[in-house]
């Protein structure tokens, strides 16, 4: 009985120890961050731009497993997104056809928040070169530790592009870099 406690309260003692070096470490790591994610389809930038623009059409082609418009804020078009148990708030600040998106992300959790721009930029072969460029804000220490040191910082820019491609009937290879 007395080694299950030590056992116990030494799993529990080694818990509380990560708990605080994950956060001691993610308090040194920059609450704003730059993601960039590119690549280069055969499709023109108008149907490429209409196809990122179709925010209903998410579900068929993303991770979120449901869009739902909500009432306009200052003449701007809003979706509520949800993935799994999280959800979170998309305005549509800019929409330039086949140009350019922005769209400014706020976690309902308050967790994050940030935008992306997503430029659309024809190619001399008549396709187009995308370029998502995520500008974002982690608050919490423990998410920033996870985003820099466990997961992969530009998973949700790659997913995203790849999966556009693949809706497209593309089979391109998004490539992302961490700016900040």
């Amino acid at each position: 009985m007395d080694i299950a406690l030590y056992v116990v309260g030494g799993l529990i003692g080694l818990v509380i120890l990560a708990a605080v070096i994950a956060y001691l470490l993610g308090r040194s790591v920059p609450e704003n961050h730059v993601i960039i994610g590119e690549m280069t389809l055969k499709a023109s930038p108008e149907r490429a731009f209409e196809a990122f623009d179709q925010i209903e059409g998410y579900p068929t082609w993303t991770r979120f497993k449901s869009v739902e418009r909500l009432p306009p804020e200052g003449g701007k078009e809003r979706w509520n997104f949800r993935e799994g148990r999280n959800s979170f708030v998309i305005i549509v600040r800019t929409r330039e056809p086949s140009r350019l998106i922005r769209h400014e992300i706020a976690d309902n959790a308050k967790l994050f928040s940030g935008s992306w721009d997503v430029a659309f930029t024809p190619t001399p072969s008549g396709g187009t070169r995308i370029v998502l460029t995520e500008n974002g804000k982690v608050v919490g220490a423990i998410p920033r530790f996870m985003m820099k040191y466990v997961v992969d910082a530009g998973m949700y820019v790659r997913q995203h592009l790849a999966g556009l491609a693949k809706h497209l009937g593309e089979d391109a290879a998004p490539v992302v870099t961490r700016a900040v």
